[in-house]
């Protein structure tokens, strides 16, 4: 991965690539492609990484649109705990309400940014989009998420519960932790009754996120 020549004089930009490449060589794990080396060469600004042939996530809904709820759930339940890094980083298509805030961050915000990407692998859409990140940002804050069956009404209930109980806005309303998620989603899979504390439809699931969803960025 290469910075293109035109942003490499911009100090904010450099600054940005430098922490997201120091930020990435920090994690290890299976389903995290790998970061073997970074630095800059004549000016030129690089990160050397895994090789993984076949396309991404984000492609793969771009070309084909929502994909399998299965496959879905699959994606969702490779969580595993990371430690935390020195800097925060994030789109704002994928932050969580408090990191938009500037608040402290735990691994329920984690757990919301995976929400964000299953409702994507799910429905084929973004929950929130705008014009700008600042927009995006407001909207993670204030906005609850139209239900995933709202666009794609044959999706399982129990796994849009999954959803919206990850996304919720107060992370003392999301999954405690990504094992409990996994449980969550394992079940899911095994076809067992989807148990994730209240939220048993994505009704129930907007109702409580409603009390939190009123803070300003």
């Amino acid at each position: 991965k290469v910075m293109l020549p035109q942003y490499a004089a911009d100090e904010n930009f450099a600054r940005r690539f430098k922490q997201e490449a120091a930020s990435a060589a920090n994690l290890s794990s299976p389903y995290i492609v790998n970061v073997y080396d970074w630095g800059q060469d004549d000016g030129t600004y690089y990160i050397v990484m895994e090789f993984v042939r076949g396309s991404d996530l984000k492609t793969a809904i771009k070309e084909r649109g929502a994909i399998n709820q299965r496959k879905v759930a699959e994606i969702g339940s490779q969580n595993s705990t990371m430690d935390k890094t020195a800097s925060v980083l994030g789109t704002a298509h994928y932050i969580s309400p408090e990191q938009a805030q500037g608040k402290d961050l735990t691994p329920a915000s984690d757990l919301y940014s995976l929400g964000i990407v299953m409702y994507e692998a799910a429905t084929g859409k973004l929950p929130f989009d705008g014009p700008d990140a600042v927009s995006v940002a407001m909207k993670q804050v204030q906005e609850i998420p139209v239900p995933p069956s709202e666009i794609k009404p044959d999706i399982d209930p129990g796994l849009e519960a999954i959803i919206m109980k990850a996304m919720s806005k107060n992370p003392s309303e999301r999954f405690s932790t990504a094992m409990e998620m996994r449980y969550a989603l394992n079940d899911f899979l095994m076809g067992r009754p989807v148990n994730v504390g209240g939220f048993t439809s994505a009704q129930t699931a907007v109702i409580g996120g409603m009390g939190s969803a009123q803070t300003q960025v």
